[in-house]
């Protein structure tokens, strides 16, 4: 499977529904890079426009990859070498090309439904022919208006289904969409 993981912070929405740029949360990138590697995840890309945040979470990469958090925890080294940071998506579709010599689809997640959402089954005969880049959100989600995308991914639901409440964290949402692909493939050959 051809799968890439980009979370992205600019264009987002708060909680008022303004565009805005939100910060790095180390906690989503040590806990998505950790699905990431349990479900075969290519690259965990983080999109960030402003060179300070990207420059503190390679700090924080560099500590569990080659200083002194290499040697605490093998695993989390491990997951983290998938991370690539990158200025903006554009960066993210440039670098997947040159890695697979064709251009990724783009699927985004919304924890919103939508008429023109797919399902994963629909979404596994994309994965069977192209690579992808599952688009996840921070803030209040992406203002999927200024980003370039092929496809929205049904949202993920509660329980009843007409449960008004539906803010799941992006490192939970990341990880029960990417066991949902997986389970696709599970048994095929």
């Amino acid at each position: 499977m051809k799968i890439y993981v980009a979370l992205i912070h600019y264009p987002v929405f708060d909680k008022n529904k303004k565009n805005i740029t939100s910060s790095i949360v180390p906690y989503d990138v040590v806990d998505i890079s950790r699905a990431s590697k349990t479900f075969g995840v290519k690259n965990f890309y983080i999109v960030h426009p402003f060179k300070n945040q990207r420059d503190t979470i390679k700090r924080v990469i560099k500590f569990w990859t080659e200083d002194r958090g290499s040697f605490y925890n093998e695993d989390r080294k491990e997951a983290l070498k998938l991370v690539k940071i990158k200025k903006n998506l554009n960066e993210v579709v440039e670098d997947i090309k040159n890695i697979e010599k064709i251009e990724p689809k783009i699927i985004l997640t919304s924890a919103k439904k939508s008429e023109s959402t797919i399902n994963y089954d629909f979404l596994k005969s994309i994965i069977l022919k192209s690579p992808v880049i599952i688009l996840f959100g921070t803030g209040w989600g992406i203002v999927k208006e200024k980003v370039k995308y092929d496809y929205i991914l049904e949202p993920i639901l509660g329980f009843p289904e007409d449960n008004e409440y539906n803010h799941l964290t992006v490192r939970s949402a990341c990880s029960i969409i990417l066991d949902r692909i997986c389970n696709l493939f599970r048994g095929s050959s």
